[in-house]
């Protein structure tokens, strides 16, 4: 089994953070932008991810509004992915993260 490298020169919250980016990127890319939880959501969020944006409790609630409330599954993984990413590494949301 072949042992995966870390390109990132941070701990477990800079790869989450470099993680999440890619992610939410693919997030906006493929988003269709039919419905608003997940065309605004994703544009929070990244800006968020930037250190520049909402925190807390409002990307919570931006990521149960993507997650209920997209019409397709790309919004919904999104959503799934901020709650995640809050429960586990809250302070990639901080500003300056």
């Amino acid at each position: 089994m072949r042992r995966a490298i870390s390109v990132s020169s941070g701990g477990k919250e800079a790869q989450a953070v470099e993680l999440a980016r890619f992610f939410f990127d693919l997030v906006r890319r493929e988003s269709c932008g039919e419905c608003l939880p997940c065309a605004l959501g994703t544009r929070q969020v990244g800006v968020a991810l930037e250190g520049k944006g909402a925190e807390g409790t409002l990307l919570r609630e931006i990521g149960r509004a993507m997650k209920q409330s997209s019409k397709c599954g790309v919004g919904r993984i999104g959503g799934a992915l901020v709650l995640e990413l809050l429960e586990r590494y809250p302070a990639i949301f901080k500003a300056g993260a």
